[in-house]
């Protein structure tokens, strides 16, 4: 049986707009998203190429023609990566435009090849199914076809898995000091004191979700700088100039960079009640806005776990309109090593509507300075 395809080179393109509007405003559709983007990525480039510089049907047979299309498709992509890595940035909708546009050019020029050429020179891709019968003549190459086609699928079905199927990699956070140049050197290892100290403050989210950190500056063990709550999203980036004066004179002084990761949990509960919570340092911040249409009475009680203290703080009650909010800060006793470790109730009226426990969590970075006379 023979297959016999016109005007590939539309269908092509046709594909390639479709995958565009599917990325574009179907983000959920997967299926069609794996269906059309595997051949963009592994067939249409090389084989627009292809066409491109081989426009007879003369210059090349069929597989051929697959093989050279599969194989200049992988090492165009690779190095459009390249580019995009050192141009702009390599996620998806760059690497999708890139081979789209690259796709259509090729197109193109093939399709302006073909014009000069007399009809039975022009490219039909058809594909012999008939080749595949194991007869006495071209045994073995009829056998290696059959068996590099295998491959083909199977590496294209692992990686239609794997692109499905991610590895979810470790969630972490990247926290960082900078000199006032922003290189890693020339840090402040000599203040007056009285003054400031200046360092570049970094930090990344990689947690894979909304995240917010808080940032505390101690020297000696003395708290000289509070920063944030800083929100960032996932991937995100965030630099600052941060100065920390010290409070004492004295050599070899310990500067410390904690780092606070702050768990923002947003939730709807009975009553139309919007919570969203914010454990930072040594701090818990609670926001409630009340969204339904009566009048509401809130109270907030939380206790502290850890082994060096037990207590329980109180806030309220306090009345909320429809629409209004309100924000309460708790603070608790810093313990070295052991962040928070908290229970935390919300009461509407007399009625529990929301309880959670909830553990801070923290790194540090540190540099030490000298301190000498103004």
């Amino acid at each position: 049986m023979q297959i016999n395809i016109k005007n590939e080179l539309l269908i092509i393109n046709i594909l390639s707009i479709i995958l565009i509007l599917i990325v574009s405003f179907f983000p959920d559709i997967r299926s069609l998203r794996l269906i059309l983007g595997l051949p963009l990525i592994f067939f249409f480039p090389g084989y627009t190429l292809t066409t491109a510089f081989y426009p007879r049907v003369s210059d090349l047979n069929t597989i051929e023609r697959i093989s050279l299309s599969f194989g200049l498709s992988i090492a165009v992509v690779a190095l459009i990566g390249l580019i995009l890595n050192y141009a702009w940035e390599i996620s998806l909708y760059p690497i999708l435009t890139s081979l789209v546009i690259l796709t259509a050019v090729m197109s193109a020029f093939s399709w302006y090849k073909r014009r000069g050429l007399i009809h039975e020179e022009k490219l039909c891709l058809s594909i012999d199914l008939s080749f595949l019968k194991l007869d006495n003549s071209n045994k073995l190459d009829r056998v290696l076809f059959s068996i590099m086609i295998i491959a083909i699928i199977g590496a294209i079905c692992t990686l239609g898995y794997y692109i499905a199927n991610p590895k979810v990699d470790d969630a972490f956070t990247e926290f960082y000091i900078l000199g006032p140049d922003g290189m890693a050197e020339d840090y402040p290892n000599e203040i007056a004191l009285g003054e400031e100290g200046e360092v570049i403050l970094g930090i990344t989210n990689h947690e894979r979700e909304t995240m917010g950190y808080n940032v505390e500056i101690l020297v000696e063990g003395a708290l000289v700088n509070k920063i944030g709550p800083i929100e960032l999203d996932h991937g995100k980036n965030w630099e600052e100039m941060i100065g920390f004066a010290p409070q004492q004179l004295g050599k070899l002084q310990k500067t410390e960079f904690r780092l606070y990761k702050i768990h923002k949990l947003g939730n709807q509960t009975e009553g139309h009640t919007q919570l969203s919570l914010w454990i930072g340092s040594e701090t818990l911040i609670a926001k409630i806005v009340n969204q339904g249409q009566e009048e509401v009475s809130y109270q907030i009680n939380v206790t502290d776990n850890r082994d060096q203290a037990t207590g329980t703080q109180e806030a309220g009650p306090v009345t909320l309109v429809s629409g209004k909010e309100w924000t309460q800060e708790f603070e608790f006793a810093t313990f070295e090593i052991v962040p928070l470790q908290l229970q935390f109730s919300l009461y509407k009226g007399e009625t529990i509507i929301y309880e959670e426990n909830i553990a801070g969590d923290y790194s540090k970075l540190h540099l030490w300075i000298d301190v000498k006379k103004s």
